[in-house]
């Protein structure tokens, strides 16, 4: 097989996955295969084919075999984290994703997996230590189309952190979190710091105003209470529901029971 026959076939797989077609692209993707049964990225591709197509047991074995060709094939480990994910087997998708992120610490296809993972175990310092490795290699660009989708990406650690942080119940941390998420917002023009979006604003205030009244700051207290009264015309019947569910640190929506 010659390199232009090869890419015209690589081309067809490419395509037939695009418009799912798995059969006809995991026929050509053994053929490739076939023709070089020591190349990682082939097996690794025809094991990512069959797991689009549903078919967990054999994107596992080429997965596995691809690993045998290359070791240190980061794709393949977080494929594997991907199968036992979607088996509902965490212990095993963690195991993998941390396998890949060892290979690669900035992979942040795997991050992102990894702090999903972690809030589903309720293990909120290992969400806030990846959120935090995110927000160091990722930088803040919105220049293109590809820079923007790294700054969201960023902005998602950035919420991740602050919602581990609550959890934590380490709310000055956490107060800080949401303020630079405020200011974020402004500087990279998210619709959520227009005008239109400011009952969003006010959210993140009620949220603020909770985490500093459960910390008694007298100050911030009549700071953020004079915004919600004055500004978002907020009742002081609502604000002392507001200062009931701080007490019982119920501080996100999620926290309350229904």
């Amino acid at each position: 097989m010659d390199n232009k026959e090869l890419k015209k076939l690589l081309g067809e797989a490419k395509q037939n996955r695009e418009y799912g077609e798995f059969a006809k692209a995991i026929a050509t993707l053994h053929q490739i295969k076939n023709e070089f049964p020591t190349n990682a990225t082939y097996c690794y591709l025809l094991a990512v084919t069959y797991f689009e197509s549903w078919n967990t047991d054999a994107a596992l074995t080429y997965a596995l075999e691809t690993l045998v060709l290359d070791v240190n094939h980061k794709e393949s480990y977080e494929l594997i984290g991907d199968i036992y994910s979607k088996l509902n087997n965490t212990e095993l998708a963690l195991e993998n994703y941390l396998r890949a992120y060892k290979i690669d610490p900035k992979y942040t296809f795997v991050e992102e997996k990894l702090i999903e993972l972690y809030l589903k175990e309720r293990d909120y310092e290992a969400v806030i230590k990846i959120c935090d490795n995110m927000m160091n290699h990722i930088s803040i660009d919105i220049s293109s189309v590809k820079a923007r989708g790294l700054t969201m990406i960023y902005y998602g650690a950035i919420i991740k952190k602050r919602i581990a942080l609550i959890y934590l119940k380490k709310y000055r941390e956490a107060i800080g979190c949401l303020i630079y998420q405020i200011n974020f917002e402004k500087d990279v023009k998210l619709p959520s710091s227009l005008e239109t979006y400011s009952f969003l604003l006010k959210e993140k205030y009620i949220e603020i105003y909770k985490m500093y009244f459960n910390l008694n700051d007298k100050d911030n207290i009549k700071e953020y209470s004079t915004i919600l009264l004055e500004k978002y015309k907020i009742t002081n019947e609502a604000l002392k529901e507001i200062e009931t569910e701080a007490i019982n640190d119920i501080i996100l929506r999620q926290q309350r029971s229904f």
